[in-house]
């Protein structure tokens, strides 16, 4: 079987990555990701003016004057041409029929590199960006309720943006004019810029139009929280939305690497999944006290470190007692069990047979892994690192980096009604 990870890789004299994997589909997806982001909304550059940025480009060029011409003449076709703002990078993405690709793909990148900018596009963007903010804006922002609030904000700083550095306020949206924007504009010319291509193409076509840009190394200013610890000693906090009693408990894993990384995914899954999951069987086949048992762990770009939460919803008060006095001995026993972690890796590599199933969730994967490692990670290269982490001996080091009492942090969320 191929390798639904690997991406051919190509770089340009001007800095300018190529990353492409051909698939046998009569289409192309294609995605371009410049170093510009929220982060980067600091000092001369307004809140918010990455993301308005973002929202000009598919505006106009010179050969598609019109407003939105060009996204209309894909999406017509029945392609789609879309952008996003996130932390650190702006991702502008194509997908289009195999036969237009070389007619469409220099216009494409005509618009984000060459876009025609004007007052009145930003006016009217202003008021589509002050609703797009009203949707965002939530009482438990970062989070979608008071628990999630508590995560991100109480418990851990999770390095969340204000919803004001994503999108800007009213005031920072009038005062945006076309000078500061295509100042910002110019750090997409960087050959720090990438470029993913999968299913049907031509590419040395594609290498012909990316190698005309001109880059210049760039250093834009950036503002952002490093992820961090605020209160991990245990405490309780009352969630009016929460009928179950969720035990939080989660560590900040350093330093970060993808062995790290894929090693504690692996051993949370060891503990959590419902085949033979260690605080799965307890809490749930014997205790018959719980449906599910969570378990997060992110890659984020920047953010030099693993972040991962283990949370358990419980039913009763007293429950809650038993599981903090016995889950790291628990842990500590499926460390230990070497048959466990040699049926789990087993069961986790051969459920790798049933990922990336489709061109769009590989190219997915591939990106995260490149701004969260700096390169995507192969089929191979991947099961290579969980075999390398699937050992009681690289489990106790993760354990003891970030698990342990001290090391990592806990809180239970009440429910209103206790």
């Amino acid at each position: 079987m191929r390798d639904r990870l690997k991406f051919d890789v190509t770089r340009l004299p001007n800095g300018i990555t190529i990353y492409a994997m051909p698939w046998d589909v009569p289409f192309a997806d294609i995605r371009l990701l410049v170093p510009v982001g929220h982060i980067n909304n600091v000092g001369k550059y307004l809140p918010g003016s990455a993301h308005m940025l973002e929202h000009l480009v598919f505006q106009r060029s010179e050969a598609f004057p019109k407003p939105r011409s060009f996204s209309q003449t894909i999406e017509m076709d029945g392609g789609d041409a879309s952008a996003g703002t996130s932390f650190s990078v702006t991702s502008y993405e194509m997908t289009i029929a195999a036969e237009d690709v070389d007619e469409k793909l220099a216009s494409f990148i005509e618009h984000i590199f060459h876009p025609v900018i004007v007052t009145a596009d930003i006016m009217h963007e202003v008021g589509i960006i002050s609703n797009e903010r009203r949707r965002a804006m939530s009482p438990w922002y970062p989070g979608e309720d008071k628990t999630e609030q508590h995560c991100r904000l109480y418990w851990k700083r999770d390095s969340a943006l204000s919803i004001r550095q994503r999108f800007g306020d009213d005031q920072d949206l009038a005062l945006m004019g076309e000078k500061d924007l295509l100042s910002l504009h110019q750090n997409y010319s960087s050959p720090d810029t990438v470029l993913f291509v999968g299913g049907n193409f031509h590419l040395d076509t594609i290498v012909r139009v990316m190698e005309k840009i001109k880059t210049t190394p760039q250093r834009l200013e950036e503002n952002f929280e490093h992820l961090s610890w605020v209160n991990p000693e245990y405490h309780e906090v009352l969630c009016e939305e929460s009928n179950r009693f969720f035990y939080h408990l989660g560590g900040i894993a350093e330093p970060f690497s993808p062995l790290r990384f894929f090693g504690t995914k692996f051993l949370g899954t060891l503990l959590t999944n419902t085949v033979q999951g260690t605080l799965s069987d307890w809490l749930r086949h014997e205790r018959g006290w719980v449906y599910n048992i969570g378990f997060t762990v992110n890659r984020s770009p920047k953010q030099r470190a693993n972040d991962w939460e283990l949370y358990i919803p419980l039913s009763e008060y007293e429950q809650v007692k038993v599981v903090r006095g016995e889950i790291h001995d628990r842990i500590l026993r499926a460390i230990s069990d070497r048959d466990l972690i040699n049926r789990e890796l087993h069961r986790q590599l051969s459920a790798q047979l049933f990922s990336y199933q489709t061109l769009g969730s590989a190219i997915d994967e591939g990106i995260y892994n490149l701004l969260a490692f700096g390169q995507p990670i192969s089929e191979t290269k991947k099961q290579d690192i969980l075999c390398q982490a699937a050992n009681s001996e690289f489990l106790t080091v993760l354990y003891e980096e970030s698990w342990i009492p001290g090391a990592s942090g806990e809180f239970l969320a009440l429910p209103e009604n206790v």
